[in-house]
């Protein structure tokens, strides 16, 4: 079964700042957080819990973790943020 996701507006800005940052590689990042978001549809639960009831994935080449919540009886996964593991975890839980 795979899960629809919901991507917060916040995540656009998440992704449009790392974009920028990374103008030489940009197109393998962007390729690189599509591929582990098409794996979290899929498989939700095999990523752990990081916070409460957000879930964390990391992405293996660039060192981002997207950070998600799973909604059961909608089929769902709400992505709440995308930020590099340099920077620092409390900020989405302010979002």
């Amino acid at each position: 079964m795979s899960y629809s996701l919901i991507i917060l507006p916040t995540v656009s800005n998440d992704l449009t700042e790392a974009l920028r940052e990374r103008v030489d590689t940009g197109g393998a990042l962007l390729a690189e957080i599509t591929a582990m978001l098409d794996k979290i549809r899929e498989r939700p639960r095999r990523y752990p819990v990081a916070y409460a009831q957000v879930h964390r994935a990391l992405t293996p080449r660039f060192h981002f973790a997207i950070f998600f919540e799973i909604i059961e009886e909608r089929t769902e996964v709400v992505v709440l943020g995308v930020l590099h593991q340099r920077r620092d975890p409390a900020t989405w839980p302010k979002r």
